[in-house]
């Protein structure tokens, strides 16, 4: 009898498990236990990652520590003010914060640099001019508007970062200081 007609095939089929006998429940059944072990497999997958992931940063598992006892004290990381004077004294040293550290890495960091042409450079310091403008005039006319002077701040900043790129750049008898 040859190899490929059905009546040679279908017994090793089944015993495979590859087709179904007619019957289906054992089929069923098979597919429904298999199902199980997948889905704990995935999690076993899973758990493996962040155990993994955590060592090979350096990173150690959190330990619990026994609750205190009498009044238990939420461990919030937010930082509560008690007068808006203190929430705006925040707010200004972490704005300074912020562009301190873009200007630093604007000016530091090679890895994620892209090699920027001169006209590049120009045509971006030209737009945060113009950006700085209006937004200079839209704080002429709502001082206090915490989204706009976060915005003027950040182009400032900006401006600067890409001054010092320009500067850096350029030989050292093309120095820019303004634009």
């Amino acid at each position: 009898m040859p190899l490929t007609t059905w009546e040679s095939l279908r017994p090793a089929l089944i015993a495979d498990g590859v087709i179904d006998s007619g019957n289906g429940l054992v089929s069923r059944l098979r597919r429904q236990r298999f199902g199980w072990f997948q889905a704990a497999a995935a999690a076993v997958l899973v758990a493996g990652g962040v155990v993994g992931g955590r060592l090979s940063a350096g990173a150690s598992f959190p330990v619990s520590a026994p609750a205190p006892t009498g009044r238990v004290a939420l461990a919030d990381s937010a930082p509560r003010f008690r007068s808006m004077d203190e929430a705006r004294a925040a707010q200004t040293q972490s704005q300074i914060l912020y562009q301190n550290a873009t200007a630093y890495l604007a000016q530091h960091d090679t890895a994620s640099r892209v090699i920027e042409t001169p006209a590049g450079m120009r045509t971006r310091l030209a737009a945060l001019d113009r950006t700085q403008q209006v937004l200079n005039e839209a704080l002429t006319q709502a001082p206090y508007d915490p989204v706009i002077s976060g915005y003027y701040l950040t182009t400032v900043g900006q401006r600067e970062a890409t001054l010092r790129m320009i500067n850096t750049a350029a030989p050292a008898s093309m120095r820019i200081t303004s634009y």
